[in-house]
């Protein structure tokens, strides 16, 4: 499953989907979408890239609110995992493209290194020349995802860049810390 967070990304959602339906990844793929209170056009942009995906086989879940505040990236992913169907997950976030191997790349290591996480294989539109919220350099398209971590929750973060196991990811949204009322945080993707 491919976990997409979205929130006022209309600028660069056309390239995002795009780099979704072009990878080379020859299994079965489910793009997960959470619409966190977008007040642009992305949810029409997401509906439109729908039908273009599951003509390719890609199955699509999307959901979201609408309220007058979002909940964070941290809240849209958490309801993009719960929601989604997949083995794996692969994190997107709606600014960024993949390279069209890396869900191929990112599930073989996930296969040969099964306790591990694997890396990087994305680059920022905003590192493209497109502007926006951030200005990383970019990764090397030509590197292989990397074994990061072992073991449990070691090395998770809310990165766009990263393949986890499902079961991982679950039992550290479990062990979230909880607030001093008691309730569970929910904007932060630990």
């Amino acid at each position: 499953s491919v976990i997409l967070p979205v929130r006022n990304t209309e600028c660069w959602l056309d390239e995002c989907l795009k780099s979704v339906v072009e990878q080379d990844f020859e299994g079965t793929m489910e793009l997960s979408v959470f619409n966190d209170a977008s007040k642009d056009n992305s949810i029409n942009i997401i509906e439109k890239w729908k039908l273009k995906l599951e003509d390719v086989g890609i199955r699509v879940v999307i959901d979201g609110h609408d309220s007058p505040q979002p909940q964070g990236v941290g809240f849209a992913k958490n309801q993009a995992v719960i929601q989604s169907s997949g083995t794996y997950l692969c994190f997107l976030d709606s600014d960024d493209v993949m390279m069209p191997q890396r869900v191929r790349l990112q599930y073989e290591a996930a296969i040969q290194h099964p306790n591990s996480v694997g890396g990087k294989n994305s680059i920022p539109l905003s590192a493209r020349g497109k502007g926006g919220r951030r200005g990383e350099s970019g990764a090397d398209p030509s590197a292989a995802p990397a074994v990061l971590a072992r073991s449990g929750c070691l090395g998770l973060a809310a990165s766009a860049s990263f393949c986890f196991r499902v079961a991982a990811v679950l039992v550290c949204i479990r062990k979230k810390k909880r607030s001093t009322s008691g309730t569970l945080e929910t904007n932060q993707f630990i």
